[in-house]
């Protein structure tokens, strides 16, 4: 894995480096929306998506997100529900 200067999305909210404006936010949102599609598109389901497992890096100057942590990604077949009960439960889906 490459090094990602930046640390995460869960430091970066921390920083005062990082504002909360609606661009900077709606940036970031398009790249891990675009980055989830690709996982889904190849059958893989993350399964612990959360701030700390999303890497922000600098590349020609402009921010870039990139998922990490795969540990308990899985295959996600089409015709197989998925029940095992994994993740990180404070941001898990209710």
């Amino acid at each position: 894995m490459e090094y990602c200067e930046l640390g995460s999305l869960e430091n970066a909210r921390l920083s005062p480096v990082y504002t909360d404006q609606e661009k900077t936010i709606n940036h970031y949102f398009a790249q891990l929306i675009k980055g989830v599609k690709k996982l889904h598109n190849i059958k893989l389901m993350h399964r612990d998506l959360k701030p700390a497992n999303i890497l922000v890096t600098k590349i020609n100057d402009k921010t870039r997100l990139k998922i990490a942590d795969f540990g308990l990604a899985r295959d996600a077949p089409d015709s197989i529900a998925n029940l095992t009960f994994c993740g990180t439960p404070y941001y898990m889906a209710p």
